[in-house]
Order: C-alpha cells, then sequence, then structure tokens
C-alpha cells in the first residue's frame, strides 16, 4: 500500500466518501393540519396531493421564462387598473373539494384579500395559473 492508499484509506477519505445524512421519513399519508404542522427540515417545496405529500421538483428554464413573463403581465394589468387584487408566485391554496387533503402549490394566483397576518395558503383567489409541463399535464 502506498502513502497516497494509506491516506484514502486512513481519517482523509472523508472528502471522497462524505458521511450519509439521515434522511427524515416522509409521511405516506396526511391531513390538511398534519401537514401544516409538519417540518420536513429541507428547503424543497412540498404540497399536499388527496393526502399524500408530493415534492415538487424546481421549474426548468423555459417553466421559468414562462412563469415570470405570464407574471408580469398579470401584474401591470392590475396596476394599470388600480385592482385591490394582487399577484402571488407560487402560493398555497387549499381547493374546496377534499379541502381536508389538499394544500396545492399553483404557479401564480390572484387574490382580492386582504390579510392581517401571514398565512400558509391565499383565500378566495380569484384565478389561478398553473404551466403545464409534460410531469404535470396529466394533474
Amino acid at each position: 500500500m502506498t502513502a497516497g492508499d494509506e491516506a484514502i484509506a486512513g481519517h482523509h477519505h472523508s472528502c471522497y466518501f462524505p458521511p450519509m445524512l439521515a434522511v427524515p421519513k416522509i409521511p405516506s399519508r396526511m391531513t390538511l393540519n398534519e401537514f401544516l404542522a409538519w417540518a420536513p427540515g429541507d428547503s424543497q417545496m412540498w404540497q399536499l396531493v388527496d393526502g399524500r405529500p408530493e415534492a415538487m421538483a424546481p421549474a426548468n428554464r423555459t417553466h421559468g421564462a414562462i412563469q415570470g413573463e405570464m407574471g408580469g403581465l398579470i401584474r401591470d394589468h392590475l396596476r394599470q387598473h388600480h385592482s385591490p387584487c394582487s399577484l402571488i408566485v407560487t402560493p398555497g391554496v387549499v381547493p374546496r373539494v377534499h379541502s381536508d387533503m389538499n394544500f396545492r402549490i399553483p404557479d401564480l394566483a390572484v387574490t382580492c384579500s386582504g390579510y392581517q397576518t401571514e398565512e400558509a395558503a391565499i383565500t378566495d383567489p380569484v384565478l389561478i395559473v398553473e404551466i403545464l409541463s409534460p410531469s404535470n399535464q396529466a394533474e
């Protein structure tokens, strides 16, 4: 064994083989209240779909460009018409159907409801925009 092999076999190997991190267990089923109280401990965006938590993939370049352009057009329209409504990017939305099992995160939404404190979900959206991609088109 050479000196280099000994260094790799010894305590210096951590740069080649980082220690394994414990990954928190993701619950298989949750209610809306459990989901809102859940803290997965990562920066991943999650939504609750029919009681199942689902990680959301980051937007690709085309998706992000469309989202930015549409958001700008909607924001400009609201400003030009002196609307009391506001555009929210990737808001939390609790649908009226199966509301105890769903917390969705669309690309854009418009709400005309005011708020006093931060909320996990917007209330009464008047417009919801979901940009279709091959991964979400079936939904």
